[in-house]
């Protein structure tokens, strides 16, 4: 095979895959890119409520003390919680997995909080579960 029929040839089946790669350049969205995180942003007050099938609605404090790498020191209160055996006051160290907060405090069930600038969100686990919504304040 001559240069010009292997130059035209080698065209022809090229262009379909650059064609093709572009088209998903420009139709693919890209993903997303999170701005840098502060875990130190997250040391103060985040007050919210907690709700649940089975256990209603109730106020929920979290208070993030101090931030150690992943590890946070934190402390939360429900004072509306109604069931007498599940504490309405706790200190737990939770761990900080990019933007998750996870932890389990003495008799309260494993809970994941995401966070999102400077508010959080997600459940406890056990008894029916809580969905849990704060905001910080301080």
């Amino acid at each position: 095979m001559n240069t010009t029929k292997w130059m035209s040839l080698r065209v022809i089946l090229l262009s379909p895959a650059v064609a093709v790669m572009a088209t998903f350049a420009l139709v693919l969205p890209a993903e997303p890119q999170s701005a840098a995180f502060d875990p130190q942003t997250l040391v103060g007050e985040w007050p919210g409520e907690f709700s649940g099938m089975k256990v209603g609605k109730g106020r929920y404090y979290l208070t993030i003390e101090k931030v150690d790498g992943d590890r946070v020191h934190l402390r939360i209160e429900r004072p509306d919680l109604k069931d007498p055996a599940a504490p309405k006051n706790a200190r737990s160290v939770g761990t900080l997995n990019g933007n998750v907060l996870s932890y389990a405090a003495p008799l309260v069930p494993p809970t994941q909080l995401t966070i999102d600038g400077d508010r959080m969100s997600g459940s406890m686990q056990g008894r029916g579960g809580l969905k849990i919504e704060l905001r910080k304040t301080k």
